[in-house]
């Protein structure tokens, strides 16, 4: 037996280059507290600033974040003063269609969070990052009566636990939610107001980014949307918008609430396993609960505050950064050719959208994919860490289409609205 230390250390890691690294070396110093450590050995604390403003609140240089009683939050951009309130807010609803239809039903029970009491604490604050954990719990209809044509009278709990985190010159507050569902036929929304009277609503798609109405026509348009990385309110006349970003493909909509709008992003929904085999003849599996989403889930979306158009404000470079974290690898010391803060692939416009980077099958090549999802012409450069004898254009079968003119490292790009170019880069 040995007596070890075991610590969890948060730094700020600075600028790291994009696709890149930046190396630390973490060195330890011999204190003379206790010879070895007792169970009850307190580590030295170090006098430093602090995130958390009060109990349920804090602020960095560009946000403040408070909790309310209920569970929801508000965030405050400092650069423009706007404040967003209720974020976050629980919305279930019954649902009495299938896996390929919604049906609401005509007598509703649609149960919220809002003025409900939750559980807050503060899990852990200081100079890089404050996080609140939020335990709420609604009380909603077992399942669909379909009998009675209605949401059941039987009422079960539905236990959500929500962590908010709020970090060193953040943009954004992350949002980590786990729901234990045990209620059937039902949809579960997260709900957040912006006060905002935007006319329109983008969200990102497939190499592509497709504008909706915010008030849809129902009689030949859906009111709910597809979205991958990023969905946006954006009211120019407010000059402000409320973008959220997310991990998974998920839907949102559209609320109208007293002339303004609120975005409500599906976390969860279950339906029973009602299958088609053509037209006229529908499959039942009773008993097979696999379509109902019962147990726990996990979500992890972000809320961004901002001020510009989507385009302007570079959304999809901060709903990448949310989707592809920064790692952080220990190794031993090892001898090496890379330097400490090194960079292999860097896109000169952050509109410019990475989409892959891979090693070609046939030929001693790099090749990078990125798409244009703007409505203009982006023209910038490629530069790569690492030497290259030639740059080329492919199709997206692999064929060469057409030379790019390059000097050393940086390739001149290029691309067309709504474009995908495949860039070869020859060793």
């Amino acid at each position: 037996p040995f007596y070890c230390t075991r610590v969890h250390v948060l730094f700020d890691a600075g600028d790291v280059p994009a696709l890149g690294h930046r190396t630390y070396k973490v060195s330890w110093t011999a204190r003379r507290e206790y010879p070895y450590p007792h169970d009850d050995w307190d580590a030295p604390r170090l006098a430093a600033g602090d995130m958390l403003t009060g109990p349920r609140s804090a602020a960095n240089d560009r946000l403040a974040l408070s909790v309310n009683p209920d569970g929801s939050f508000a965030v405050t951009e400092h650069a423009s003063g706007r404040r967003y309130d209720r974020l976050d807010t629980l919305l279930d609803a019954g649902d009495r269609g299938n896996m390929w239809m919604a049906d609401t039903p005509d007598q509703d029970a649609v149960i919220t969070s809002e003025g409900r009491p939750a559980e807050i604490a503060c899990l852990r604050h200081g100079p890089l990052e404050v996080i609140f954990e939020v335990r709420r719990t609604l009380s909603v209809p077992a399942r669909y009566d379909r009998a009675a044509q209605r949401r059941s009278r039987e009422r079960v709990d539905l236990g959500v636990v929500t962590r908010l985190r709020l970090r060193k010159h953040s943009r954004c507050v992350d949002v980590e939610t786990t729901l234990d569902n045990t209620a059937r036929d039902h949809v579960v929304k997260v709900c957040f107001p912006t006060g905002l009277t935007a006319k329109t609503t983008c969200a990102d798609g497939s190499f592509s980014v497709t504008e909706y109405a915010a008030t849809p026509d129902l009689s030949y348009e859906l009111a709910r949307h597809p979205v991958q990385l990023w969905f946006d309110l954006h009211d120019p006349g407010a000059r402000a918008g409320l973008a959220v970003l997310s991990r998974a493909t998920k839907d949102y909509e559209v609320l109208q609430e007293a002339g303004t709008c609120t975005a409500a992003m599906g976390l969860l929904r279950g339906v029973p396993l009602r299958i088609p085999c053509d037209n006229r003849l529908w499959m039942e599996y009773p008993g097979d609960e696999s379509s109902q989403s019962l147990g726990r889930t996990t979500h992890h979306y972000a809320v961004l505050p901002h001020t510009r158009p989507w385009h302007e404000d570079h959304l999809y470079r901060d709903a990448a950064a949310f989707n592809q974290p920064l790692k952080a690898v220990q190794f031993a010391p090892q001898t090496g050719v890379l330097p400490p803060v090194f960079s292999f692939l860097e896109i000169g416009d952050p509109n410019l959208v990475l989409s892959a980077v891979l090693k070609d099958a046939d030929r001693d090549s790099v090749l990078v994919r990125v798409f244009n999802p703007t409505g203009g012409t982006i023209q910038t450069t490629l530069t790569a860490g690492f030497d290259f004898a030639g740059a080329h254009a492919v199709s997206l079968a692999g064929e060469r289409t057409a030379g790019l003119e390059y000097d050393g490292r940086a390739v001149r790009l290029e691309v067309g609205r709504g474009r995908i170019m495949t860039v070869e880069l020859a060793r």
